[in-house]
């Protein structure tokens, strides 16, 4: 059998509850936007990988699944993506030693 519900409220961390209210701010749909930032040209990364391994060992490595060699793929994948993007959009700028 459940217990009978508190007939007090209790409120609900963040403010929640969707009563709408209390300090949001109005947004103008029509208001300009602020100007974008200057775009500047992209340079690849030397290893895609470093910001991973940086991280340490994979918690699924324990259990002889080769989870950071996939992880390290799709991280050198999206990578060379993004370096076609950058090259699409004649923002691709190589590096020093790359010429």
């Amino acid at each position: 059998m459940s217990r009978p519900r508190s007939k007090t409220q209790r409120k609900r961390p963040g403010g929640g509850g969707g009563g709408g209210g209390g300090g949001q701010k109005v947004f103008d749909l029509w208001e300009t936007p602020p100007a974008l930032p200057e775009v500047r040209p992209v340079t690849p990364a030397a290893d895609a990988t470093s910001l991973l391994r940086s991280l340490g060992d994979v918690p699924l490595a324990a259990r002889g699944l080769p989870v950071d060699e996939y992880l390290y793929r799709a991280a050198i994948k999206a990578s060379q993506l993004a370096t076609g993007v950058a090259a699409a959009a004649n923002l691709y700028a190589p590096a020093k030693d790359e010429d």
